[in-house]
């Protein structure tokens, strides 16, 4: 029998104990007694006592010294021609299998009744809409985006929780996004992450992404794609200047053309030649003695050296030379992306510093 909350106190039990006196053992049985022993008073008219312990080593309403197993209650009186039933509740902490045992102490009597309790713990059971996800092409230093669906097919509810790594590409990304980091799903729930990823080297690329399911083995996702570069040129190829004055500048204008549905930082460099300032040249030519005679003075200026690239358009950008030696010229000018060492265009700039002949006559007489 199932104990009653709602029977307490002393009179109302003695009522049912008297109300029993002169029925037969069948209709005995039907009735529901109270099971607490602390009630002392009914502890006279039986002879046996049902008490649970943790194989005698815990006191008498300790059950247990862990939380794998409880039973419900701990101790009762078990009367004449009745029985009691106990519920025993499982609550694992992880998955496996589990055993422990308790013992009945019965009143009046000096050995123990082993009761043996098992159980089997599982964990959550999530499955992912697709393990390898291709991500296509995405341009070098752009955002790309991609979903991933988990469903708990469990019965139990799945905590999952993305786990990241400072070296989960390597080299061949900038930022590393999840979205939502971690989410917990009821069982039959589906729930969708978002990964967001920027590569900053072309090429092919491979990696991992790995969530953790708790007490469950991890999900590994991999991503894989290939970084290409936006598609851009110079006009024209060959900046020429030609034979240019010592100490004058001489400016050509260029274009750059993006024709591709990219848009980037670009930033233009040309190595070897002292940096390229994005100086306007009127800042300098005021000072142009200054410059001619510091030999590690810049010569090249670009104007603008740095800005955004819109999809299929084009920038002007203006090339400035003024030699402070007499010297051929002839550097390599790169269109670079913005934080990346990735050129996607370049030119050659060339020219000739001549020094001026100045002939000094005397008047004829």
């Amino acid at each position: 029998w199932l104990t009653n909350p709602n029977t307490t106190g002393e009179i109302q039990g003695e009522e049912k104990v008297k109300s029993s006196e002169g029925v037969d053992s069948d209709s005995r049985n039907s009735f529901s007694y109270p099971c607490d022993p602390i009630k002392t008073s009914f502890r006279h008219f039986f002879k046996k006592e049902l008490v649970t312990s943790p194989a005698l080593f815990q006191e008498r309403k300790t059950l247990f010294g862990n939380e794998t197993f409880r039973i419900y209650p701990e101790s009762g009186i078990i009367y004449p021609g009745c029985r009691m039933e106990c519920c025993v509740g499982f609550h694992p902490q992880c998955t496996g299998l589990f055993t422990e045992t308790t013992h009945l102490e019965v009143s009046g009597r000096v050995d123990f009744i082993p009761l043996e309790i098992m159980g089997v713990g599982i964990g959550p059971t999530v499955t992912v809409s697709n393990a390898n996800i291709c991500i296509g092409e995405p341009f070098i230093l752009t955002r790309k985006s991609c979903e991933i669906v988990f469903e708990n097919i469990g019965e139990i509810p799945a905590h999952v929780r993305y786990k990241p790594h400072d070296d989960d590409f390597g080299e061949d990304f900038v930022d590393l996004y999840i979205e939502p980091a971690e989410a917990l799903l009821k069982p039959g729930a589906l729930f969708k992450f978002v990964i967001d990823v920027l590569y900053s080297r072309p090429g092919k690329v491979s990696h991992s992404v790995e969530f953790m399911v708790k007490d469950n083995s991890p999900i590994i996702v991999l991503v894989e794609g290939s970084v290409r570069v936006p598609v851009c040129y110079i006009e024209p190829s060959i900046i020429d200047f030609g034979e240019i004055a010592f100490g004058f500048p001489s400016s050509q204008t260029v274009t750059l053309y993006n024709n591709c549905d990219a848009e980037f930082y670009y930033h233009l460099d040309v190595p070897g030649s002292g940096g390229c300032a994005s100086i306007q040249i009127e800042h300098f030519l005021g000072d142009s003695l200054n410059c001619l005679n510091d030999k590690n003075s810049k010569e090249l200026f670009i104007v603008p050296v740095s800005g955004i690239m819109r999809p299929n358009s084009s920038v002007d950008f203006e090339v400035t030379i003024i030699p402070n030696s007499e010297k051929d010229f002839h550097h390599y000018l790169f269109v670079n992306i913005w934080e990346s060492k990735v050129s996607v265009a370049e030119a050659i700039i060339t020219a000739v510093s001549l020094i001026p002949k100045i002939v000094l006559m005397l008047p004829e007489k």
